[in-house]
């Protein structure tokens, strides 16, 4: 039983002293909410350190959405790789204190929703964390503006009543 205390007092100790220990994560991302086929979408990654510990050996991955294409990838934080999946490896993230990712992907050339889920994993995040953000957008293409067929007569008589009159002043 000496022995048992005597590692838990030591664990506690070493715990206590390297700060090591379950330490609150979360992670949010953001986007547009509409682009058009074969636009650059701009996702903005957020990991957010709320303690009581710095988070060890934290990452975060992205599976792009089938039919998008990767762009680029920058981390304040560590570095970033890949290119169907891209995993950003952030190394510690300290408390408090965050990480932002920027996620640049080409939409697909079809309309239609986009989405994206980015997964946060740490070696000692705390299980009640946040561990996914997911954000859902519309590839959409945008409308024309169209005239009533009344508003479309009314600038036909106007445009001929232009042409008259420059063709009164040439004669002139």
């Amino acid at each position: 039983m000496k022995k048992f205390s005597l590692l838990l007092l030591c664990l506690t100790f070493s715990v206590r002293l390297y700060g090591i220990g379950l330490t609150v994560l979360s992670i949010s991302k953001s986007g547009p909410a509409t682009v058009t086929p074969n636009t650059n979408i701009t996702y903005n990654i957020t990991v957010t350190n709320s303690g009581p510990y710095n988070a060890l050996t934290t990452a975060v991955t992205d599976v792009l959405p089938a039919g998008t294409t990767y762009v680029s990838a920058t981390s304040s934080l560590g570095s970033c790789s890949g290119t169907s999946t891209v995993t950003c490896s952030l190394g510690t993230v300290v408390y408090p204190g965050s990480a932002t990712i920027t996620l640049v992907v080409l939409s697909p050339s079809t309309t239609g929703t986009v989405s994206n889920t980015a997964t946060l994993t740490a070696f000692n995040m705390d299980p009640s964390s946040t561990s996914s953000s997911t954000w859902n957008l519309t590839v959409a293409v945008p409308t024309v503006p169209t005239l009533s067929t009344w508003s479309l007569l009314l600038l036909a008589l106007l445009l001929a009543g232009c042409a008259a009159q420059f063709i009164r002043k040439a004669r002139a």
